[in-house]
């Protein structure tokens, strides 16, 4: 019996045929058999969420591998300064999780409701046994780790392309979020040291914020700059390379 979960209540699905014949055109499970596919349905809860709504959250425990049935999701991770990144969005047949449940480390990454979206939520202990009767599936997110990696790699690649600009936002953005006086948006740092940080030339740290405060994106004082427009410093960081 599949159960459908929608804010806390549980509802019988009938079509249980049709989410037979979807899950089999997941690359994970093509390999399955019509007995296998059941098993999975039957310990399985399908889950509804609204746009903005978190899934999974990264470091948290990993219970579910999720497979989208409707809908879309965006992935997303935060570094050290709290700066989200989005790495991907999926949409129909693409799962998360199975990498947190293979490694019993948390999930790896936050995904959330790009759109209305619909997900199949298959138990930690229902997909571990699929993949001891089925090598076939490992091989399968090794192939995706290695795309994903080859992204990650073009990512850190475009890093490193930033401009002075863009490097000089960061640091900026960077020293502000571990700043305590961010309720007046003051960062208490010297040009010098902003540049120093990022590695550009302290003159050319010195003509890029002049400029932004021309555009009333910061002011300068002696010993500390106030962030006026924290979401244009953030545009400038993140466009792309």
């Amino acid at each position: 019996m599949l159960l459908r979960t929608n804010a806390g209540k549980e509802y019988v699905l009938e079509n249980n045929v049709a989410l037979a014949a979807f899950l089999r055109r997941v690359k994970l499970f093509a390999g399955l058999c019509p007995d296998e596919i059941q098993f999975v349905l039957e310990r399985s809860t399908v889950k509804s969420l609204d746009k903005g709504e978190i899934l999974c959250r990264k470091g948290h425990e990993p219970y579910f591998l999720y497979v989208i049935i409707s809908g879309s999701a965006a992935e997303s991770v935060a570094d050290s300064n709290n700066f989200t990144a989005d790495l991907r969005e999926e949409g129909r047949y693409d799962y998360f999780g199975e990498l947190g449940i293979l490694l019993s480390e948390g999930y790896s990454s936050t995904v959330a409701a790009a759109t209305k979206l619909e997900v199949l939520c298959i138990p930690k202990d229902v997909f571990l046994s699929l993949t001891s009767a089925h090598p076939d599936i490992l091989i399968t997110v090794i192939r995706t780790l290695k795309d994903r990696l080859q992204l990650a790699v073009q990512m850190e690649i475009g890093h490193t392309q930033m401009d002075a600009e863009m490097h000089l936002a960061y640091a900026l953005m960077s020293f502000y979020k571990k700043s305590d006086f961010s309720k007046n948006n003051r960062v208490f740092t010297t040009q010098a040291q902003l540049a120093a940080s990022c590695g550009i030339a302290r003159q050319t740290a010195s003509k890029i914020l002049n400029r932004w405060k021309k555009a009333n994106i910061i002011e300068l004082q002696r010993g500390y700059i106030t962030i006026l427009q924290e979401e244009a410093l953030t545009d400038i960081f993140m466009r792309p390379v």
